[in-house]
C-alpha cells in the first residue's frame, strides 16, 4: 500500500496514537473516543492485505527494540528503589505495587518485610560509612549481637558508648576470655607449654616484647611487655622470661622459642640470624605468571612506557625485557626453585603453632639429602660417588646454620617417636637411597639426648629409671616388642601411641606427651604483630600501651577459643577470621585456612619490606 493511500492522523487529530512505523500500512477508517487500545478492539483501523514480509520483520524488529528498551528503564527504576539508602524515617515508606492483592499484603506485614528491609539497609550504611570489611557480616559475634536485639524486648536499648566500650567493657571482655582460658591452661600440667617471644616497635616507637604460650596447636596471647627506659640487654630479657616462667609453672614450661632480634640472641649460645624466605616466595611467584610477564613487555603500550622521558624508568623498562624474554633467565629460576623447594617445605611445616618440635632433626636430615639430589641431578652427578663444588658451598651454609638451631631438646623430642625404630622406615631413605639411622643408635643424638635426661631428671633413682624405660621402648622390649605394638608404631600418630602403649613407661610417658606437643618456631609471636598493626593503627595512636595490650589479648584469644567450636568449620560464620574480603573460603582445606603459612595468599600480595626490617623463623630455640 502506498503512502498516498493510507490515512495517517495528523498530530492533532491522532494525539492519542503512537507515531510508530505500523502507521505507515494501515488505513485509518474512523477516529473514536477513548484510548488507542479501545479504538484498536472497535477495529477502527483496516491492515493493508499486500503488506511484505520486509515490512513485517521490520515492524517486528522495532516492536522487539521497544520492548528491551521498556524493560530496561524498568529494571533501572528497580535497582534505584533497592541501592537507594535514603535518611530518616522514609525507609519505612514501602511502595504498594497496583493491583498487589490483599492477601499478599497481609503475607508481606506477618514477616516484617519492610522493617527487615530498612535494618539490612541501616547494617549496609555502617559497613560502607566505616569502611567495614564485608567479611565482618561473617562474624559469630556480629550475628549474635544482631539476633540479641532482634529477639530482645530492649525497649529505647542505645548501644555502648565510646568510653564504656574503651574501659569498663574491655576490662570486663579481659576477665570473661581469662575464664575461658582456664582449661587449656590447664592441659599445660600434661603436655607442657612454650615460652614464645618476639620484639617490635609500635607507631609511637615504643620497644614492645610480645609474649605467648603456645601447645598442642594453640596459641595463647599472654602479654606485650613495654621496654621504654630499660637497657634492653641479654641480663634484662633472661629476667622478664624468669618472671614469666615463674607465672606459668616451671614444671610447665618446656623451651623459649625467640626471634632473632641481636639482644635476644645474647641469652642463648644457639640462636642464629635468620632471613625470610620472601624472596624465594616472590620468585616462585614470578614463574607462575611468566605467560602474563612476556605479553606485557611485548605489547604496544610498553614502548609507550618507556618512552615517557624518564630516563631511568627507561633503563629499568629495558632490563625488565631483557629478563623476562630470556630463556636462560627462567632456565635458572626454575632451576632455583627446584634446589630450594625442599628448603621452602620444610619452613613451611615448622612455621606453623603445629606440634612439630619432635620432626625438626629428621626433616633438616630429609631437606639436606633432597637439595643434595636436585643439585646432583642437574649437573649429571651420581648421587653416592660423585661430587658438586656448589652443593658442597649450599651444604656448608645449611650444616652451620643447623648447628646454631640444633638443641639438646631436638634430639630429645626426635628420640621419642616411635616410628623412628621401624625397619620400614629405616630401609625408606627418603627415597634417596640413604640408609637412616635409629635414634639409639645414632652418636650426635645419643649425646644430646643423655644431656636432656640429666637436666630433666636431676634426682638419681628417676634418673636411672627413666634410662631403664628407653631402653625398653628403643629395642622393642618386653611389653614394646608384642607384634600389634611394633606395627602400631608406623602408621599411629606418636602422641597417640605413647596414651595407648606408654603406661609401663610412666617417666617417659610423661616426657614425651611435654615434648611431642610443643611447636619449633617463633611464628605465631611473628604474626601476632600484624593485629598490633591493626588495633594500634595511626587512627588508634593515641590508645595507650595497657589498652593496647587488652585488646590484643581478647582479639588474639578469642579467636582460638572461636577455632574450638563446631560452628567455625561449618556454616555461614566458617572460617569467619581468615584473610578478610579477598580469600574464597569455598573449597579450601582446613588445614590450608587455620595456619598462615608461606605460601598463604595474603603473604604473596604483600609488599616485602628490606631484610633488615623482615622476620626471621626460628625452628626452635630451645
Amino acid at each position: 500500500m502506498s503512502s498516498s493511500q493510507s490515512l495517517r492522523p495528523s498530530a492533532a487529530l491522532g494525539a492519542k496514537f503512537d507515531d510508530k512505523p505500523l502507521w505507515n500500512h494501515v488505513k485509518v477508517v474512523a477516529i473514536a473516543d477513548g484510548p488507542p487500545a479501545e479504538a484498536c478492539s472497535h477495529h477502527n483501523v483496516e491492515g493493508c492485505m499486500a503488506i511484505s514480509d520486509d515490512v513485517l520483520e521490520a515492524i517486528k524488529e522495532h516492536e522487539t527494540a521497544e520492548a528491551k528498551k521498556a524493560q530496561q528503564a524498568l529494571n533501572a527504576r528497580r535497582k534505584a528503589d533497592y541501592v537507594s539508602i535514603p535518611e530518616g524515617s522514609d525507609l519505612l515508606q514501602q511502595k504498594k505495587r497496583k493491583g498487589m492483592a490483599s492477601g499478599k499484603d497481609a503475607l508481606v506485614l506477618s514477616f516484617n518485610v519492610a522493617e527487615r528491609d530498612v535494618a539490612d539497609k541501616e547494617a549496609a550504611r555502617m559497613f560502607y560509612a566505616s569502611g567495614l570489611p564485608f567479611n565482618f557480616a561473617r562474624s559469630p559475634y556480629f550475628r549474635k549481637y544482631s539476633l540479641t536485639l532482634a529477639n530482645s524486648r530492649l525497649a529505647g536499648y542505645v548501644p555502648p558508648s565510646f568510653n564504656r566500650l574503651r574501659t569498663t567493657l574491655l576490662a570486663q571482655e579481659k576477665e570473661h576470655i581469662n575464664r575461658l582460658l582456664q582449661p587449656i591452661k590447664d592441659t599445660w600440667k600434661k603436655k607442657g607449654v612454650s615460652v614464645v617471644s618476639d620484639g617490635w616497635s609500635d607507631r609511637q616507637r615504643r620497644p614492645l616484647i610480645n609474649i605467648m604460650a603456645a601447645s598442642s596447636g594453640r596459641a595463647m596471647f599472654l602479654k606485650a611487655i613495654d621496654a621504654s627506659g630499660n637497657v634492653k640487654d641479654a641480663e634484662y630479657v633472661a629476667s622478664l622470661f624468669i618472671q614469666v616462667i615463674k607465672d606459668l609453672g616451671e614444671a610447665n614450661v618446656v623451651q623459649i622459642v625467640t626471634d632473632n632480634a641481636s639482644k635476644l640472641q645474647g641469652c642463648w649460645a644457639d640462636v642464629a640470624e635468620t632471613r625470610f624466605a620472601s624472596s624465594f616466595i616472590m620468585a616462585k611467584r614470578l614463574r607462575e605468571v611468566k605467560s602474563s610477564l612476556e605479553n606485557m613487555v611485548m605489547d604496544s603500550n610498553w614502548k609507550t612506557y618507556r618512552e615517557d622521558g624518564n630516563t631511568v624508568a627507561e633503563t629499568k623498562a629495558r632490563e625488565v625485557k631483557k629478563c623476562i624474554v630470556d630463556d636462560t633467565f627462567w632456565d635458572q629460576l626454575d632451576y632455583l626453585l627446584s634446589f630450594t623447594e625442599p628448603i621452602i617445605d620444610m619452613l613451611r611445616v615448622a612455621d606453623t603453632d603445629a606440634p612439630v618440635l619432635h620432626l625438626v632433626y629428621d626433616m633438616w636430615d630429609s631437606m639436606i639429602e633432597n637439595v643434595k639430589k636436585r643439585i646432583f641431578e642437574h649437573e649429571g652427578e651420581d648421587m653416592a660417588l660423585g661430587r658438586s663444588s656448589f652443593f658442597d658451598a649450599i651444604h656448608q651454609i645449611l650444616e652451620f646454620r643447623w648447628n646454631k638451631s640444633n638443641t639438646p631438646l631436638h634430639c630429645m623430642a626426635h628420640s621419642l617417636v616411635p616410628k623412628y625404630y621401624c625397619d620400614a622406615w629405616l630401609n625408606d631413605g627418603g627415597g634417596n637411597g640413604v640408609t637412616r639411622v635409629a635414634p639409639h643408635e645414632d652418636h650426635e643424638v645419643s649425646i644430646n639426648r643423655s644431656k636432656c635426661f640429666q637436666r630433666l631428671f636431676p634426682n638419681q633413682t628417676d634418673l636411672r629409671k627413666v634410662y631403664t624405660e628407653y631402653g625398653a621402648f628403643s629395642t622393642g622390649s618386653e611389653y614394646f616388642g608384642q607384634p600389634h605394638v611394633m606395627d602400631a608404631r608406623i602408621f599411629e600418630e606418636p602422641i597417640s601411641w605413647r596414651a595407648n602403649h606408654g603406661a609401663s613407661t610412666p617417666l617417659l610417658q610423661a616426657l614425651a606427651f611435654k615434648l611431642l606437643s610443643q611447636p619449633a618456631s617463633s611464628s605465631c609471636a611473628e604474626r601476632n604483630w600484624s593485629t598490633y598493626s591493626v588495633i594500634q593503627s595511626i587512627k588508634r595512636n593515641r590508645l595507650t600501651t595497657s589498652q593496647s595490650e587488652d585488646l590484643v589479648f581478647v582479639h588474639c584469644n578469642i579467636r582460638l577459643l572461636s577455632r574450638k567450636s563446631k560452628e567455625y568449620t561449618d556454616g555461614p560464620t566458617k572460617f569467619w577470621d581468615i584473610s578478610g574480603d579477598q580469600f574464597n573460603i569455598e573449597g579450601q582445606e582446613v588445614g590450608e585456612l587455620a595456619q598462615l603459612s608461606l605460601d598463604e595468599p595474603e603473604l604473596e600480595r604483600m609488599t616485602f619490606q628490606d631484610a633488615e626490617e623482615g622476620e626471621g623463623t626460628d625452628i626452635g630455640t630451645g
